[in-house]
């Protein structure tokens, strides 16, 4: 029978020398021409040729993505690559897509026509050029694991030079079988190329879905569809992990969402311990007499281990070993009561789905037919159970980088409030200067100052610097309660501490949340330079004469918000012309430095001085600039709040 053949090659001499070679054989003929890959597709869909002498380069459509689109439609033509020279990446990726030979254009013509003979019966031919390339790429970390040792020593040999006749001899086996071998080599090269096309467009689907349970979803009906199984179900871990739950299923009967099965139960139970898949042929014959099947663990190959586990069609006998410690021989229940078994299935597969070496959760294939997965089915099970896994985790992380995100958004946004909540701008009284900041350690803080002034009296200034004991969210809401609660009562109480004493009753009687407030709390007559204030348990203020010494402002109460019965002292001092107010919360004289040594009320009044006879603003600049050169790299640690407020001088 005359194999018809189609040349493809951009060259014309090439593909007129090959007609030529090819004509003296009254077994071969060429039946059409192409000059580019695009084209000899087209002529392969028309003519439907034996064999395509394929060139690897070539315009329009390269000699690969030919060889591809000829298979992926599904054209009876075999297709040899016949290039110049060895393209070390091309080996490989042509066998994979589908070509059953790669031949130089300098090749012996006895081993040409071999070679379209055998393409033509099926079988693939490998130089030892080619063979040699395939041993690289198979032994390679990323390449083909499932190449049997015998599949190796013959693919060596090829690459040795051997030809199929002595490749017999040598491994004393007959040539059909050599040459069974040699297609088995490249159809596993082919199915590693289609498993890992499938993993990738699993992958990028899944790498679209958002939500969680539409991922879920997704997993357990397509993966079925890839590994011919009628049913998939996913079942995950209570924190326990005692207990695995049904949270997506497809072709599973009655519905088995929420469904509990106790984790030391075989199938699933064995799986998530062990990292390892286990499966049944046929569940209505694995239990015989009610005993449950047992299970050493031991491979084939006699290898603990290295297959998966099958549940064993036999009663337990006297010579099987004991086992007591394994998941699948734990629970005495027959198989056919297991809580997992839908009643139209026969055949099950569970395998892992691991990150980071944990068991996430567990995929179940379900058959309707007896069937076990093979080999190759079952390292892809796998690979799409990993691929679940990742996609999973990523989905997670996901959704906390945009719960995270929200939560910053909300956090800014909480921030601009209690920033609202501070003083827009300084009180405008003739002859005093005004100055403050607040710097918080987190993006929203428990410090506060504020300025309170009277419509009706404009010659009298509140003054309020606070600090709630924590930090964050909770310290903010309270700070903000507070600061109502101080500035209600100040505007009906004629002194700082009966100002206190009423706000410390309204935030103790809705303190549920157990956090309390220190305030310091003064009053201004600003034509005369009197200070009339009260402390709750606030850091004692500073006061800078204007000859530079420096005096504590001293006056005792308890924090707000424990006890609604509190009373508080009220003392008073006059501000002189160049006299300066420093009030501070305790981020300031607490503020640590590397060795974790505190900043102190020392520093803080070094670095008044220093300040001397600087404006309340150059006073503030100071205090800051020393906490942050003392603190250097550590975090801040807690808020830095400063108010200051200075009588200026009769020569300003």
């Amino acid at each position: 029978m005359t194999i018809r053949i189609i040349i493809a090659d951009d060259h014309s001499v090439v593909r007129q020398g090959l007609r030529m070679f090819l004509g003296l054989d009254p077994d071969l003929e060429v039946v059409g021409e192409a000059v580019n890959g695009a084209e000899a597709v087209e002529r392969a869909d028309a003519l439907r040729p034996d064999v395509i002498l394929m060139d690897l380069i070539m315009p329009v459509m390269s000699g690969l993505e030919a060889t591809a689109e000829i298979r992926r439609r599904g054209l009876p033509s075999q297709v040899i690559v016949v290039t110049s020279v060895i393209e070390e990446a091309a080996v490989t990726a042509v066998i994979k897509a589908g070509a059953i030979g790669y031949l130089l254009k300098d090749t012996e013509a006895d081993e040409l026509r071999r070679a379209i003979k055998a393409a033509a019966a099926g079988r693939a031919q490998l130089s030892p050029q080619i063979a040699a390339r395939l041993l690289v790429e198979t032994q390679s970390p990323g390449g083909p694991d499932t190449l049997t040792d015998r599949e190796n020593e013959v693919l060596r040999l090829a690459a040795a030079g051997l030809s199929d006749e002595e490749i017999a001899l040598r491994l004393l086996t007959s040539e059909p079988v050599v040459h069974s071998h040699v297609a088995g080599i490249v159809e596993k090269l082919r199915l590693a190329n289609q498993s890992q096309t499938l993993l990738l467009d699993f992958a990028n689907r899944a790498q679209g879905i958002r939500d969680p349970d539409s991922l879920l979803q997704f997993f357990v009906s397509e993966i079925p569809r890839l590994l011919w199984s009628d049913a998939a179900a996913l079942l995950f871990p209570e924190e326990s992990g005692d207990v695995l739950i049904f949270r997506a299923a497809a072709g599973w009967a009655d519905d088995p969402i929420g469904r509990r099965v106790n984790s030391t139960h075989a199938g699933p139970g064995f799986v998530y311990h062990t990292h390892q898949p286990w499966q049944v042929e046929d569940v209505a014959r694995s239990v015989v007499s009610g005993e449950h099947p047992v299970d050493n663990g031991v491979s084939e190959e006699g290898e603990a281990g290295n297959r998966p586990q099958k549940a064993d069609r036999r009663p337990p006998t006297a010579l099987d070993p004991p086992s007591t410690s394994d998941p699948l021989t734990s629970d005495h229940s027959p198989l056919t009561t297991s809580p997992w078994l839908s009643p139209d299935l026969r055949s099950y597969a569970f395998v892992p789905l691991l990150i980071g070496g944990q068991a996430i959760a567990v995929l179940g294939l379900g058959s309707r037919e007896p069937r076990t997965l093979d080999e190759d089915e079952l390292r892809f099970a796998r690979l799409l159970a990993n691929q679940a896994a990742l996609s999973l985790e990523h989905v997670r992380l996901h959704r906390v980088e945009s719960q995270g995100q929200r939560m910053e958004m909300d956090l800014q946004q909480a921030r601009r409030i209690q920033i609202s909540l501070l003083p827009g701008g300084y009180p405008a009284a003739p002859g005093w200067e005004f100055a403050a900041t607040y710097e918080s350690a987190r993006e929203i803080g428990g410090d506060l100052y504020d300025f309170i002034e009277w419509p009706d009296d404009p010659r009298r200034i509140g003054l309020l610097i606070a600090d709630v004991s924590g930090k964050g969210t909770a310290a903010a809401l309270f700070m903000a309660h507070s600061r109502a609660m101080i500035r209600a009562a100040a505007q009906t109480l004629p002194g700082p501490a009966a100002t206190l004493a009423e706000a410390n009753v309204q935030i103790a009687r809705d303190n549920h949340a157990m956090l309390f407030v220190s305030a310091f709390y003064a009053v201004l007559d600003t034509t005369t330079g009197r200070l009339t204030f009260a402390n709750a348990g606030h850091n004692v203020p500073l006061l800078r004469r204007a000859g530079g010494t420096l005096e504590e402002v001293m006056s005792r109460g308890m924090v707000l918000g424990i006890m609604d019965d509190m009373e508080y002292d009220e003392d008073e001092i006059v501000l002189a012309p160049g006299d300066a107010l420093v009030l501070y919360t305790d981020g300031i004289t607490e503020a640590m430095d590397d060795n974790d040594d505190l900043f102190g009320k020392e520093r803080l009044k070094e670095a008044v001085r220093a300040a001397t006879p600087g404006d309340a603003h150059t006073i503030v600049t100071a205090i800051i600039a020393a906490v942050k050169a003392y603190a250097g790299a550590t975090p801040q640690a807690d808020d830095l709040t400063i108010v200051t407020v200075r009588r200026i001088t009769n020569d300003e």
